[in-house]
């Protein structure tokens, strides 16, 4: 029961860590940055033709960018074992991710552009108007990995 009631704490211990810390969530979404990028009509001109790319250079067929990018192309049965080599399932399913996301990059790189030169004047001015919070943040994120190189590197049994 000893070891259970270790492998519990440890297991808490380390998901009080990669869980983001107070504050971080509101800024995830870049609160003020980003308005209105996305319905800029050059950025959305430039993003008329991601699908039929998709489709005619890569052979996907993506009705949402989001779900395909995060389609299941990896299954954890297949994940190497410490130690071990990556079997071929794993071997693909990594390639088929890359393919995806690079494919990705390639078709919708003309209206990243377009979005990061709207998205640049915008960010010194929204980083000091956030600066305390992001500040807390960093702070956080330090303690935490302290925290983290107190734990165990391995779990009693």
């Amino acid at each position: 029961m000893r070891t259970k009631s270790i492998v519990v704490l440890a297991c808490l211990a380390v998901a009080s860590l990669v869980v983001p810390p107070a504050g971080a969530d509101p800024l995830s979404g870049f609160p003020g940055l980003l308005d209105g990028v996305e319905r800029n009509p050059a950025v959305v001109a430039a993003m008329r033709p991601y699908r039929s790319c998709m489709r005619s250079r890569y052979g996907y067929d993506v009705d949402e960018r989001t779900d395909f990018l995060f389609a299941p192309r990896l299954s954890y049965t297949d994940a190497p074992l410490p130690g071990h080599k990556p079997g071929a399932a794993w071997r693909r399913g990594v390639k088929q991710v890359r393919a995806a996301f690079a494919a990705d990059v390639d078709c919708r790189l003309p209206a990243y552009r377009i979005a990061m030169r709207l998205v640049a004047p915008r960010l010194a001015p929204w980083e000091r108007r956030h600066r305390a919070e992001l500040a807390a943040v960093r702070e956080a994120w330090r303690e935490r990995v302290d925290q983290a190189r107190s734990l165990p590197r391995t779990i009693p049994t």
